[in-house]
């Protein structure tokens, strides 16, 4: 495919609140927690031999960081006194006896945050390594324009000397072809996936007779199962402020909203009006849920980690989050595992795990797939990000396998242990896990795993930066937005949605006027164009009632005049 496109789309539904989400679920991963997850990386390779000879001395400190999945050797006495530390340091043994000369240097630094980061990079003082989508808190064209303005080293030679894109399963594969930038990568991949969906309390339904959801399920069906659900002592569902708007971006508002303008300086314009009945009513919807229904749970000081915790205390019966909440450390007292082996059943008796809802007629990509990735710092020489990238690889691969049999062995042969967070879908094919013990099914569940699997198996839909180049400004914030979702969310009473909808407009376009595109036309042009192509292809194929009654009058009315 083309490199990735440009900078002027508005970053996916639940990016940068999601992202922060991610952020906290990888630190605790990369770090491992105290009784027996180990500080394992997520996904397994079969490493090849570091690039200079094997057994050659080559002097060469990585500074690393402790959130790191390679953080300094751990002494005699830190692995006597900590299970997990003597397995990462029998993990990584082996690649050091390959690369002597190599000492991995620990700093204090939080490589999970924007500015610290930002500011190391800039000063020449961050680690060797760090995640690479914290340059933009996980807001995918962000990071790569940022990647490519200079921020992470050109690792494309890496990528095809231990021939990555062979290994990848076809999930993770077809991501990761997304973040191409003119034939270059400037990452290597690190954890994958499925995405945001609905979590939702197994038992409470069971309690009422209320089938499972299935995918394919709408937003209707969600709604009358949160009422069902609600009653005196809990309330059916509990989102954040972003998740409340997935009811209207199911419907296709995220590229909807947005249409190409080559006569403008920034190529883009924003328009809520065209369809704003429509608008209206997906809004009004949602509104209705929080203030007739009453079955959603949700105010300002009510983020992530406290719907999470409502939804394990039963006083919320469904949530919206990634897919990662469900297999965290059973040692960690507000986790799934925790909580159902408290109840003495088993995780999937208690806890169940769905997609999103579709749109009215069949649209959904609000779920899909994420990859994250490791950059490197830019002002390491080759000898050094030759290193760095060879240990990356190598604990991606027979260091997490190592890691993951310590696991099994000292859980008392638990596999939620082994098969904890992102591992539940590897970055790589089965073929490149030998030794690690059991399946993710026989940790989690079947019908949890199932519907794991058919959230992976959702296509991406198209995006503008797969076509036109990422550009370093990404053009007005999606603040005006956010204040608006809020407002519709937050405040009871009437409310003249549509009076905010022209608002909106306005505001966003006003905002627009004052960036200009470092896109040439007739390239933005053509890229767009491609786009689109693209976008048409992929609602024939996925979402064909939303193709024929929804985007294909769209683009004929609003898209195609502006294209010459």
């Amino acid at each position: 495919m083309g490199g990735p496109v440009e900078a002027t789309s508005v970053p996916r539904l639940g990016e940068s609140i999601s992202g922060m989400t991610r952020r906290d679920f990888m630190r605790t991963i990369a770090a491992g927690s105290a009784a027996v997850a180990l500080p394992i990386s997520l996904g397994g390779m079969s490493s090849r031999a570091a690039a200079s000879p094997l057994g050659q001395t080559v002097e060469v400190t990585l500074i690393t960081a402790p959130d790191l999945p390679y953080p300094h050797i751990p002494t005699k006495d830190e692995q006597a006194a900590d299970p997990a530390a003597k397995a990462y340091a029998e993990a990584i043994q082996p690649w050091l006896d390959q690369n002597p000369g190599v000492k991995l240097k620990e700093i204090t630094f939080d490589v999970y945050d924007q500015e610290t980061l930002l500011v190391a990079l800039s000063g020449g003082t961050a680690p060797s390594m760090f995640p690479a989508d914290v340059l933009a808190t996980w807001d995918e064209e962000k990071v790569l324009a940022a990647e490519r303005s200079g921020l992470a080293a050109d690792v494309t030679a890496q990528v095809q000397q231990y021939g990555l894109e062979e290994k990848l399963a076809d999930y993770s594969l077809a991501v990761w072809k997304t973040k191409e930038m003119d034939g270059k990568h400037y990452a290597l991949p690190y954890a994958y996936n499925c995405g945001d969906g609905i979590h939702y309390r197994i038992d409470q339904l069971q309690e009422l007779g209320i089938p499972e959801p299935k995918p394919g399920w709408t937003w209707v069906d969600l709604r009358d199962m949160a009422k069902a659900l609600t009653n005196a002592d809990r309330q059916g569902i509990g989102l954040p402020d972003w998740g409340f708007s997935l009811i209207w971006v199911a419907e296709g508002w995220d590229f909807l909203t947005k249409l190409p303008a080559p006569q403008n300086d920034w190529n883009w314009k924003w328009d809520y009006t065209s369809n704003i009945d429509n608008w209206v009513k997906y809004i009004t919807f949602a509104r209705e849920m929080v203030n007739d229904d009453k079955s959603i749970l949700g105010s300002v000081d009510l983020q992530d980690d406290q719907i999470n915790q409502q939804f394990l205390d039963g006083t919320v019966s469904m949530m919206n989050n990634n897919v990662t909440y469900h297999c965290a450390s059973p040692t960690a007292q507000d986790s799934f595992a925790a909580i159902a082996d408290g109840m003495g059943k088993p995780v999937q008796e208690v806890f169940g795990y769905i997609a999103h809802p579709v749109g009215t007629t069949g649209f959904n990509q609000t779920s899909f797939g994420q990859l994250d990735t490791m950059g490197f710092n830019p002002d390491l020489d080759t000898t050094a990000l030759d290193k760095a990238t060879s240990l990356h690889v190598y604990m991606m691969g027979p260091g997490m396998v190592s890691q993951r049999k310590a696991a099994y062995e000292a859980s008392n042969h638990d596999l939620r242990f082994v098969w904890d967070g992102n591992l539940i879908l590897p970055l790589y094919k089965p073929s490149e896990l030998e030794g690690v013990p059991g399946t993710p099914e026989e940790a989690w569940g079947d019908s949890f795993m199932a519907n794991v699997k058919a959230q992976a198996a959702i296509p991406l839909q198209p995006l503008p930066h797969w076509f036109v180049p990422p550009q370093s400004n990404s053009g007005p914030a999606t603040t005006a937005s956010d204040d608006m979702r809020s407002k519709w969310f937050y405040e009871a009473g009437d409310q003249d949605i549509k009076a905010d909808l022209e608002q909106l407009e306005k505001t966003m376009n006003d905002q627009a006027a004052t960036f200009k595109s470092e896109v040439p036309d007739d390239q933005f042009i053509s890229g767009t164009k491609n786009y689109y192509a693209a976008l048409d292809k992929y609602f024939q194929a996925n979402a064909p009632d939303f193709y024929t009654n929804v985007y294909k009058p769209w683009y004929d009315q609003l898209v195609a005049p502006t294209l010459p």
